[in-house]
């Protein structure tokens, strides 16, 4: 005969479970918001990596989803306004969106550029981002079937994360 009632031992387990799995919906949440960044994002996996040491094979900074450790540091550390402690491979990375100083937008202009052009370049690059760094906004495509892009502070690489965030907490439920 099979007993459908848990017993206490299994209430208990039940329930620690099920406090686990509110947790990771929160982060889940988290993480899809629109305004997000990956300094956040990052921020939030090394918290639950610290809780939940069986994670770290699929959110620690050199895991499998990271396609490139330097850019996603350096891009966190712009994020967190700690340029001055980028490395020389994460300055490399972050080279193509490293801002041009007025001076060097003022001196491009070989008078094919009106007044306006030049002074409108030198606003966005005096008020676009308080660094040395263009906006580390994105495009991302969103959803399967539209051309809609939403503006995300999020890298592509770490949406895939909260995907896998998902099927991991499934995967490695048993272990908290």
């Amino acid at each position: 005969m099979f007993v459908l009632l848990p017993t206490t031992q299994d209430d208990n387990l039940i329930r620690r479970h099920l406090l686990a799995l509110k947790k990771f919906k929160s982060i889940t949440l988290a993480l899809q918001r629109r305004d997000v960044t990956l300094s956040e994002a990052r921020l939030v996996f090394d918290r639950i990596r610290q809780k939940y040491t069986c994670l770290d094979s699929h959110l620690a900074p050199d895991s499998n989803i990271v396609r490139d450790e330097g850019f996603e540091s350096a891009i966190t550390k712009v994020q967190r306004h700690r340029e001055s402690t980028l490395s020389a491979l994460e300055k490399k990375s972050l080279k193509r969106l490293q801002r041009e100083s007025v001076e060097s937008i003022e001196s491009d202009s070989d008078g094919s550029d009106d007044f306006a052009m030049v002074t409108l370049k030198r606003q966005r690059t005096m008020t676009s981002a308080p660094s040395g760094y263009v906006c580390t906004k994105f495009n991302i495509k969103r959803g399967g079937t539209g051309k809609q892009h939403v503006q995300t502070t999020l890298h592509p690489n770490a949406i895939g994360a909260s995907w896998r965030l998902q099927v991991s907490t499934l995967t490695h439920l048993s272990a908290f």
